[in-house]
């Protein structure tokens, strides 16, 4: 949308995305030395002929998304049965 608004010339987004359990080392307060939590590495390709500084303004705005800020955030999961 941004890009369509500023007429840039973006073709396409190809999103990569690979999941695995890493260490909880760097959390400041490990609940357990062997814990592990899901993390995502993502890349992204920007497709068009767009000069540096419009690809790195499209990177700072996919980054505020609002799918993006929930993947990277904290995120607590609250499960309540429907029992009707």
């Amino acid at each position: 949308m941004y890009a369509n608004r500023k007429e840039w010339p973006l073709k396409g987004v190809i999103v990569s995305l690979t999941r695995e359990k890493a260490h909880f080392e760097d959390s400041s307060h490990p609940v357990d030395a062997d814990a592990r939590v899901d993390a995502v590495d993502q890349t992204v390709k920007l497709v068009g002929r767009l000069t540096e500084e419009q690809r790195e303004r499209l990177m700072v705005i996919a980054g505020r998304c609002p799918v993006h800020k929930t993947l990277d955030a904290r995120m607590r999961i609250r499960t309540e049965a429907d029992l009707s």
